[in-house]
């Protein structure tokens, strides 16, 4: 079973072409669809009356959290918990209002999950990318160790049960769930497409440029597929450098052990003991490979 999820917030247009993007996309029909929609916006309210037959179940979020930040987090945690404790989902796609996916998108994470499900250090699936589009790039992926891309990312079931709602919950109104959830992630990896499936709008938010023009957003757009009309139903593995951050690096088993223990009760400290003390290739051949 597989869901996706929509949090509404407070930008009515950008929900309608969220939604809008979703039921376009292929294969949306195999996906259970939930909408979250917080209360508060008479014009936001419209749009989900108007969408509501479209979601198999809708959920009325209060926005009492403190600030719009605690608020967005809350939505997020809601809705996926929802997911995959009353859907028994075992992939739970989030997509915020503010994003739009591509329509090869759900296949995408269909296929990845297919693909790695049973690996052990299978996280989830990223649709963002900043890389710049190639007709060749289009069509590959990576395995990336880094946070959820927030805006349009997927989860599995054991990445969620990894980290209990009460230390998500914790001080929501501060810290973005993501970055919380980043200690989880990065034990593994992130399927992500070399060529973004997704586009975000989210400029002026609550963590985001507020210039549409900003090169994150101008990179996102130049990379999302959907402005070259490319759409994909296979893809093969072609490890990448992905520029989001400079922790977001190419997954490789010899790494495995110092980030199990990063982020464990010893710390970084030990980390790079161990880190000094393997200086061995012999592991890269054990990368991932396609099968």
């Amino acid at each position: 079973m597989k869901t996706l999820v929509i949090f509404s917030y407070s930008r009515a247009k950008l929900l309608i072409e969220c939604i809008e993007a979703v039921l376009e996309a292929n294969s949306s029909s195999n996906w259970k669809k939930i909408l979250v929609w917080q209360q508060g916006k008479p014009e936001v309210e419209e749009v989900v009356m108007l969408h509501k037959r479209s979601f198999d179940l809708v959920l009325v979020s209060n926005g009492r959290q403190v600030t719009t930040l605690g608020n967005i987090n809350y939505n997020r945690i809601f809705g996926t918990d929802v997911a995959f404790r009353m859907f028994r989902s075992e992939l739970v796609l989030g997509i915020e209002e503010d994003t739009i996916i591509a329509k090869d998108a759900l296949d995408f994470c269909s296929f990845s999950f297919c693909k790695y499900r049973k690996h052990p250090y299978f996280r989830g699936v990223n649709l963002g990318s900043v890389e710049s589009f190639d007709l060749e790039l289009s069509k590959t992926y990576s395995l990336i160790r880094y946070a959820t891309v927030s805006q349009a990312s997927a989860i599995t079931r054991k990445t969620w049960n990894k980290l209990p709602l009460g230390p998500l919950m914790k001080n929501i109104d501060e810290e973005g769930w993501d970055s919380r959830f980043e200690r989880v992630t990065k034990t593994g990896f992130m399927v992500t497409p070399n060529n973004s499936r997704s586009m975000d709008r989210g400029w002026g938010g609550t963590h985001a440029p507020a210039d549409p023009n900003h090169a994150s957003y101008v990179n996102q757009r130049a990379s999302f597929v959907d402005t070259h009309k490319i759409a994909q139903i296979h893809w093969y593995r072609q490890q990448i450098k992905h520029h989001w951050r400079n922790d977001a690096i190419k997954f490789r088993y010899r790494d495995q052990i110092l980030f199990r223990v990063r982020f464990s009760k010893f710390g970084d400290s030990l980390a790079k003991l161990i880190k000094s003390i393997i200086k061995t290739s012999l592991f890269e051949k054990l990368i991932v490979g396609d099968r």
